[in-house]
């Protein structure tokens, strides 16, 4: 584009001098200069040829006054290029001579920084921090390139803790939108499995489109987990922090119902798991239900025998229905739940607890089979068939005839 418009400025004068050539050979015009005894006459035209002529000398001067520095500074720019090339080689040595030649010369903040990740290639700490400091030139910008270079030394030595304090007065000094202290940032806390760190950066990492919304809720979820183990007393507060669309999320939930279980205070999630359980039905809410309503399980258990109404065929269900049957001493039907719970759904988790229910029934060479089962089927092998009479989840293999030592589903059932 600009050399366009030197041809057109070209082109211009051209036109102007052949329209002011004959109007000037008909009138060339008098032009007399008078200095002390000194008369000097002439015309316009040659006086201003004159002035053209003094004007491209003292510019054709200037330029070749120049040229050394102009070859300098391309010279200097062309280490600087050489110099980027070795650092990206792992040439340490010759990246720092070339760079540091450069920065020099060209007083170039990006030169000292390439040089001192140089020097950090080489283990050399105390060039490295002299280059750091030659290159701040007191602009924000390049104190905070200065600052990011640090950090990236400390994560490099895996010193995480140092490396996110620093990150964090990054972020409160420069701006707390800035991509790479927010990457880098993430990356110390997940090192140190610092979730609820994670969270308070949470809304800028979604604001900026660094991790999507599944990132997110699992970044939510060990968070509040978290909070739990290390007695989070503020938990409820915690929670109104995070997002509504992540709350909603059925995993962020259930993690959350973990952390109020395990802080003694599911009152604190109770509701919020029966009203998600009623708009979005999720297995894992389920089985948080069952873990949060053990306080008034008689309530608990006619609740689920409604939901049981319109998902018959849940097998989480039937197991939350089994241990609150089982709360309350209603052995014949948690025996039932249970059995209809592996036969939906045959798992090692359902194998484990119907052995728990069964061990505490006294049922023990039944219980040990399930127990078997559960350790099978993590392994990848097939389940063996459970003792006479279980239809429910023996997947259509021959049933063993009942024996006085095998009672699993023979036995009479007692509602009390």
């Amino acid at each position: 584009m600009k050399t366009w418009i030197y041809y057109l400025i070209v082109l211009a004068l051209v036109i102007l001098a052949a329209w002011l050539m004959p109007i000037l050979y008909e009138n060339p015009g008098h032009v007399e200069i008078v200095i002390f005894d000194w008369v000097l006459e002439t015309t316009v035209a040659a006086m201003a040829l004159g002035f053209l002529i003094l004007f491209i000398a003292l510019w054709f001067s200037a330029w070749l006054l120049e040229s050394p520095r102009r070859l300098a500074n391309r010279l200097a720019r062309r280490g600087l290029e050489n110099g980027l090339l070795a650092l990206a080689e792992g040439d340490w040595k010759k990246a720092e001579k070339t760079l540091l030649r450069s920065a020099r010369h060209l007083n170039s903040p990006a030169g000292y920084l390439a040089a001192a990740r140089s020097a950090q290639g080489q283990d050399a700490e105390r060039r490295r921090e002299a280059y750091l400091e030659a290159a701040d030139d007191g602009a924000k910008k390049t104190r905070l390139l200065i600052g990011l270079t640090r950090a990236r030394v400390l994560i490099n030595e895996e010193r995480w803790l140092e490396a996110a304090q620093l990150l964090t007065e990054l972020r409160a000094r420069y701006g707390r939108r800035h991509d790479q202290v927010l990457r880098m940032l993430l990356l110390c806390y997940r090192t140190q499995d610092d979730w609820r760190g994670a969270l308070t950066i949470l809304p800028d990492l979604r604001k900026r489109k660094l991790i999507d919304e599944t990132q997110a809720a699992q970044i939510t979820a060990l968070a509040l987990e978290q909070a739990a183990e290390h007695g989070h007393s503020n938990l409820p507060s915690l929670w109104q922090s995070v997002p509504k669309n992540i709350q909603q999320q059925a995993p962020v939930l259930a993690a959350y119902a973990r952390a109020a279980e395990h802080a003694r205070h599911p009152e604190w999630a109770l509701a919020l798991v029966t009203k998600a359980l009623k708009r979005d039905w999720q297995p894992s809410l389920v089985a948080a239900y069952g873990r949060l309503a053990t306080s008034d399980a008689k309530k608990a258990l006619v609740q689920c025998e409604s939901w049981r109404k319109q998902h018959p065929e849940d097998a989480e269900l039937e197991r939350v229905m089994a241990c609150l049957c089982r709360q309350q001493a209603l052995w014949g039907k948690a025996r039932d739940h249970y059995e209809r719970s592996l036969a939906l759904d045959p798992n090692p988790e359902a194998y484990r607890s119907l052995g728990d229910f069964l061990t505490e029934r006294g049922e023990n060479e039944a219980a040990l089979i399930c127990y078997r089962n559960a350790l099978k089927m993590e392994q990848g092998g097939i389940p063996q068939v459970l003792p006479a009479g279980d239809a429910n989840h023996n997947h259509g293999a021959p049933v063993p005839a009942a024996t006085p030592s095998e009672p699993l589903l023979n036995a009479p059932k007692d509602y009390a």
